[in-house]
C-alpha cells in the first residue's frame, strides 16, 4: 500500500522541525534523512590515556546519521548510525541499540527524543570512567579540548584584578598554574606576582 501524502508530510515535518532546533543539522535532498554532530561537553573532567594520561572536559562530537522509512513510526524505528573517533565500535553499536529502544517504548515520532537522550548520555561519557585511545584519537581529542577551552574563554567576560575593569576574553590571558586572569592591556612584566598575592 503506497504511503499517503499526509503520512509522508508528517515524516518530513519532523525533520524540518529538527532543523529549526539544531542549526547544524544537515537534511538530505529527500527531506527524509540527515545528519547532526552532537557536541560533547562533559559534566566533569575525564581521564584519557594513550602513552600518557590527560584530563579533558570537551571531546570531538558524535555524528548521528538518521533516516526514516514509510513504515516509521508505526511499525519501524528510524534507521540511525553513530560515528565517533573516541568510542569503540562495540560501544557505538550498544548506544545505537539503546537509542532504538526509545522508539520501542513509544512507537511514535522520536528523532528529537533520540538526539536528546544521546546528548544526555554523552555528558557523562556513556558511563565510562576513562578512555583508552589510539595515538591518533588521543592527539585529536587533546587538540579539540584545547581549542574548545580557548573558544569558551574568548567568548567570556572577566574581571581584571589590576585595572579593575571587566574585559572580553579576547582581551585577557589566564595564568595556567593558578587560573588568575588579567587583561592584555596590563604589560605582563608590570605584574609583581609575589607582591600581588602576598
Amino acid at each position: 500500500m503506497p504511503e499517503s501524502e499526509d503520512h509522508l508530510s508528517t515524516r518530513k515535518e519532523e525533520i524540518l522541525t529538527l532543523s529549526y532546533i539544531y542549526d547544524e543539522l544537515h537534511i538530505s535532498v529527500d527531506d527524509l534523512s540527515g545528519s547532526l554532530v552532537i557536541p560533547v561537553e562533559l559534566e566533569h573532567h575525564i581521564r584519557i590515556k594513550c602513552t600518557r594520561e590527560e584530563q579533558v572536559r570537551f571531546l570531538p562530537g558524535i555524528t548521528l546519521t538518521f533516516a526514516t522509512s514509510e513504515m516509521y513510526p508505526e511499525s519501524e524505528p528510524p534507521a540511525i548510525a553513530l560515528e565517533c573517533c573516541w568510542l569503540s565500535t562495540q560501544k557505538l553499536r550498544q548506544v545505537e541499540d539503546d537509542a532504538r529502544q526509545i522508539w520501542e517504548t513509544s512507537k511514535e515520532l522520536c528523532l528529537y527524543n533520540i538526539i536528546d537522550e544521546i546528548t544526555g548520555w554523552a555528558k557523562n561519557i556513556f558511563g565510562l570512567e576513562m578512555l583508552r585511545l589510539s595515538q591518533t584519537a588521543f592527539e585529536d581529542a587533546i587538540l579539540f579540548a584545547q581549542k574548545e577551552e580557548e573558544r569558551r574563554f574568548e567568548e567570556g567576560a572577566y574581571f581584571c584584578g589590576v585595572c579593575l575593569e571587566y574585559r572580553k576574553g579576547t582581551e585577557c590571558f589566564k595564568l595556567s598554574r593558578c587560573g588568575h586572569i588579567f587583561c592584555r592591556v596590563i604589560p605582563l612584566h608590570s605584574i609583581q606576582i609575589g607582591s600581588y598575592w602576598g
